[in-house]
């Protein structure tokens, strides 16, 4: 059984009955994880495990209930599940309820308000900020409520979006966005591993987090995806300083006079298909490539300011557009790749930096948090790039 550290008895009580709905399933805990939930948070931490990365949390599937399958709203300050689809597994409808009343416990819906920089960042700069993402649906939609004034759904929207995890469709079940009891418990760490779905009992799917504490202390982490301080910060509503690459912002740039060069600024998974074996090393940071000819090259994005070697960003960056020229272009000699490549990674650490360098401005004394959170997002972005130039971009 594992152990419980709460500051309210309500919020124990609620962590004991999702857990047994879990358990029913075929959940289970790693022996000695302490889930804590102390002043509206909630975290894991575990001693350190002799077997590190064995398995921390494992829920079944039908312990996972996808958001697209239930009707969320908000009434005062709780959320409440308003409706459902027909048909669905009991277990999944009550560990929906469950991690529902656990939320509410915690007052989440009333934290998440004065916290989140959806509802504590000036319109004006959120429109700056999802500007820099374009093509990404998810907060092209989130800007939309925001200008719509609907508080409600986009309360539901950036809560529960930064708590769900994407089940593909298998069989008859269509998968989703899914919430994830106890797992969703985990904090973001960028040098921790990800969570992993895998095949288990009766063909039945589990999704697991291994043992993992890359920082100091006893806190087991989990990553949520590949992030930079703007993503974490739009996505998931919290400012992460785990990662040390920027994503760039969305721009076209010039490699050569009649060659554009557009990077959408997605948050997109890594190209899984072949690669050439040049840069098979690279594939963390492959890019979504949806065009790549004499007409110009599209990306969904591109990974600058990392730790600074021949298989990570920037040295990554510059050898990707490097072979992306020379696909659009084989015509050019080598050197000639090479110099358009640089000119590109040169052009975008400028236009980052520029960016940047605007929002420290707009943000700078002002007191309130979302101007405040934006300000210091900025400030630690700017120094990842310079960390890269010399501490001169332009």
């Amino acid at each position: 059984m594992p152990v419980f550290d709460c500051d309210d008895p309500a919020v124990t009580d609620a962590l004991h009955a999702l857990h047994a709905t879990v358990a029913a399933r075929g959940g289970r805990l790693a022996p000695g994880a302490r889930l804590m939930a102390h002043d509206g948070g909630l975290w894991v931490e575990s001693p350190p495990p002799p077997d590190a990365g064995a398995p921390q949390l494992q829920v079944p599937e039908s312990a996972l209930p996808a958001v697209e399958r239930f009707t969320i709203g908000v009434r005062g300050d709780a959320f409440r599940r308003l409706d459902h689809d027909r048909g669905l597994a009991p277990a999944r409808v009550a560990a929906c309820d469950r991690v529902l009343a656990l939320f509410n416990l915690l007052d989440k819906p009333a934290r998440h308000r004065a916290e989140s920089p959806w509802f504590t960042v000036a319109a004006h700069l959120l429109e700056t900020l999802v500007a820099a993402r374009r093509g990404n649906s998810r907060l092209e939609h989130r800007l939309a409520l925001h200008r719509a004034g609907d508080t409600e759904r986009l309360l539901v929207d950036t809560f529960m979006g930064a708590r769900t995890v994407g089940i593909p469709p298998r069989g008859d079940d269509p998968g989703g966005q899914a919430l994830m009891p106890f797992i969703d418990f985990l904090n973001h760490h960028d040098r921790a591993p990800p969570y992993q779905l895998a095949d288990a009992r009766e063909g039945e799917r589990i999704l697991w987090t291994a043992r993992s504490q890359p920082a100091a202390g006893t806190e087991v982490f989990v990553r949520y995806t590949t992030l930079d301080a703007l993503d974490s910060l739009l996505v998931y509503g919290f400012h992460d300083t785990s990662a040390p690459w920027v994503r760039s912002v969305a721009t076209t740039v010039w490699p050569l006079a009649d060659l554009p060069l557009t990077v959408d600024g997605r948050i997109a998974t890594p190209w899984r298909g072949p690669l050439p074996l040049p840069l098979t090393r690279l594939r963390p940071w492959m890019p979504q490539i949806p065009a790549c000819d004499a007409d110009g090259i599209r990306l969904s994005h591109l990974f600058l300011a990392g730790a600074d070697d021949t298989t990570t960003a920037p040295a990554a960056a510059r050898r990707l557009l490097a072979a992306l020229v020379h696909t659009a272009r084989p015509d050019l000699p080598r050197d000639a790749t090479d110099r358009a490549a640089d000119d590109a990674v040169d052009a975008l650490l400028a236009i980052n930096d520029r960016f940047y360098a605007d929002l420290e401005k707009r943000t700078a004394h002002r007191a309130d948090p979302g101007a405040a959170a934006v300000h210091r997002m900025a400030t630690e972005q700017r120094a990842r790039l310079a960390a890269h130039t010399g501490g001169n971009p332009a």
